[in-house]
């Protein structure tokens, strides 16, 4: 027995004396047919069956015995000469428990007889060790090989949770616990609430410094339109040199715009707007976690301004982002980054 592969990296099994003339070929898994079936193309492009072209099957009905179509050793295929013969082998198969763990999305061994008490898992005479594969939407995976029949088995219960969820057929499931939709749905819902009631929490504590800031102008405004006295002058004076200072700053701030990000809460990406006058040297979009440590140091163009956000490695938490220019701040905006996908 050996391993040969398609053009898109599947493997599939041939006998030891067609291995020479099957390899000067390129393979593909055909599935439209409804069973699968490993073929080629000639000069012509015409498609032609690997059971044809190398075992000299002409016209023939064929089924494989372990029922996977990546197994096309002699020893794996039925040949029928009339099709009463091949449905009545087909129903027969298809009522067996090989169809059941098909139907299930249980991954069949290679060889026609198991060689493991788990699903997904054979033992590979020729390496003396254990191969693990599973199949799933008629594409079959090699998942590797391992010195342990039951590291086998995990790697197969891993991926079969990759693809079939809370609906796979594990080995050992008492490792690999399925969390029901559910509870998994409850858990999201309670996490959302409590990144939303953050949010609330920090959009209040907000607006309440932007009314200080507020009172604290005020006052100043009509501190300035007092009549001072003369001993009064010189603080007067450099308290209008510091406003003057100020309001350069907040000159810059009301040019500045920054627009809350789209979507909020968010999974995977977001989009910041903004906008930047063109008479500001330095521009840049800051964005802190909750405890104030800076994450990302974003240099901005000029003009209207769209900014992706890509979560990569950062985690699921509370973001506060400002744009900064020439060391005057626009408003702060807030953003909650979800590690879970918002399907509620």
């Amino acid at each position: 027995m050996k391993e040969l592969q398609t053009i898109h990296g599947e493997t599939f099994l041939v006998d030891d004396e067609d291995y020479e003339k099957a390899k000067q070929y390129r393979w593909t898994l055909r599935t439209d047919s409804g069973r699968g079936d490993i073929v080629t193309k000639t000069e012509g492009f015409r498609r032609i069956s690997y059971k044809r072209l190398i075992l000299g099957l002409e016209s023939k009905l064929t089924l494989y015995k372990n029922n996977n179509p990546l197994d096309v050793r002699k020893e794996n295929l039925m040949v029928f000469d009339n099709r009463r013969e091949f449905a009545k082998a087909m129903t027969t198969m298809y009522e067996s428990n090989i169809s059941a763990e098909y139907k299930q999305g249980k991954s069949r061994n290679f060889k026609s007889g198991k060689t493991s008490q788990y699903v997904g898992v054979v033992f590979d005479k020729s390496r003396k060790k254990w191969a693990a594969h599973i199949q799933y939407h008629k594409k079959s995976y090699h998942l590797g090989r391992f010195l342990t029949e039951e590291e086998a088995a995990t790697a197969y219960d891993k991926k079969a949770l990759e693809l079939y969820g809370e609906n796979a057929k594990l080995n050992l499931p008492h490792l690999n616990p399925v969390v029901p939709k559910d509870v998994a749905k409850k858990e999201r819902m309670e996490m959302i609430q409590v990144l939303l009631e953050t949010v609330e929490e920090q959009q209040t504590l907000i607006e309440t410094l932007r009314k200080e800031v507020e009172t604290l102008r005020t006052a100043n405004n009509l501190l300035q339109s007092e009549d001072a006295s003369t001993g009064l002058t010189n603080s007067l004076t450099a308290g209008t040199a510091i406003q003057d200072m100020c309001l350069s700053d907040a000159a810059n701030v009301e040019t500045m715009k920054l627009y809350q990000n789209t979507p909020n809460p968010f999974y995977g990406r977001t989009t910041i707007k903004c906008y930047v006058p063109r008479n500001i040297k330095k521009v840049q979009l800051c964005v802190y976690n909750m405890q104030g440590v800076q994450m990302l140091d974003i240099i901005t163009e000029r003009g209207n301004v769209t900014i992706q956000i890509e979560t990569g490695a950062l985690p699921a938490d509370v973001y506060n982002y400002v744009l900064l220019g020439d060391g005057a701040a626009s408003e702060t905006k807030q953003m909650v980054l979800t590690k879970l996908k918002m399907c509620l």
